[in-house]
């Protein structure tokens, strides 16, 4: 498995996000990989942080989207 692959994973697993019968197979890659492990732990160290600074502002997801498709194909003219 990629390493990006399995951050993806992870991120998912750790914000709950990840279906269940992922959830297993992720749970059975932490059990059996020490540096999976140290990853996730990361990560959730990383989330803490960003946890102990108050609510994240909302995204506008749609919003986001055309502006970064307006801005690409911009670039590309």
């Amino acid at each position: 498995m990629l390493c990006e692959e399995l951050d993806f994973l992870l991120m998912q697993y750790l914000d709950g996000s990840l279906p269940s019968e992922r959830r297993a197979a992720v749970r059975n890659i932490l059990d059996s990989h020490p540096e999976a492990r140290t990853r996730l732990r990361s990560y959730q160290r990383l989330d803490d942080v960003f946890r102990s600074k108050g609510p994240m502002p909302s995204i506008h997801w749609e919003e986001l989207a055309k502006r970064i498709s307006a801005a690409v194909t911009l670039q590309r003219s």
